[in-house]
């Protein structure tokens, strides 16, 4: 499978759901030869009871995802991404003529004759789908970024469960705002580490500030103070720690 793949979980209404897509797709999209949007919904025989496929369905499914996955051969469209949830998981494709996939899909799906699906779509120049439904809102962007950061301490032997400090880092567009929301932070608890300007002509305000969290849990800790950014009109700009390492893992 080639291009950036990643995944995130998200809700929709009341139920969770699960997104995996190319992410390089946003910043190269090919929208003018592949205009058509094409999805493959796949019923699950054993969901969860929240909606999401089972460990029970795991082989089956992934199974599924391969067949559908090379249905598409290069030149003839891409694979966009997967919506898994709802007792369904939808594939979304792009492509350039519908009725030569249509046909690939079906004959794919002949392998697996338990399995129900149905087959959708509609033109889609513009990419709305990817760019709406699949593609990360700038918060669950937030929750990928904090699996990576977090995968990246557990990979250096950090074991994520011990307390540490988090600094976090912003940038609001006057100093104004700075105030308002460095006040706003201090009342919470939080600590000022530094405050800056940039040497742009439209200089930018930023902050770095910090806050005793564990690594296990930060989007507890995380997305408020996201949020917060954004209320007082600021830019958010990630977060970092140090990593501490479990007492089973450490070196000399």
């Amino acid at each position: 499978m080639s291009g950036h793949w990643n995944s995130y979980f998200t809700t929709r209404g009341d139920l969770p759901v699960s997104i995996m897509l190319d992410m390089s797709l946003r910043h190269d999209p090919p929208s003018a030869a592949y205009p058509l949007m094409a999805s493959v919904r796949i019923h699950m025989r054993a969901p969860r009871e929240d909606g999401l496929s089972s460990p029970e369905e795991y082989e089956s499914l992934s199974a599924i995802f391969e067949a559908l996955e090379t249905t598409i051969a290069d030149g003839q469209g891409v694979f966009a991404g997967r919506i898994n949830g709802n007792g369904v998981q939808d594939y979304i494709f792009y492509i350039a003529r519908r009725p030569a996939f249509e046909a690939d899909v079906a004959q794919a799906m002949l392998a697996f004759p338990d399995y129900r699906f149905d087959l959708g779509g509609r033109d889609d120049p513009g990419w709305s789908v990817y760019l709406e439904t699949l593609y990360p809102s700038p918060r669950d962007y937030q929750t990928m970024g904090n699996r990576d950061v977090c995968e990246s301490l557990e990979r250096s032997g950090d074991d994520l469960q011990t307390p540490r400090l988090i600094e976090h880092c912003a940038y609001f567009p006057d100093e104004i705002s700075r105030r308002r929301f460095v006040n706003h932070m201090m009342a919470q608890g939080f600590r000022i580490t530094d405050q800056f300007e940039t040497d742009d002509a439209q200089p930018l305000y930023g902050l770095v500030f910090s806050q005793l969290a564990v690594p296990a849990h930060i989007d507890d800790y995380q997305l408020p103070v996201f949020d917060d950014v954004v209320e007082f009109g600021g830019d958010y700009d990630g977060w970092e720690t140090v990593v501490i390492k479990s007492p089973h893992t450490a070196g000399p």
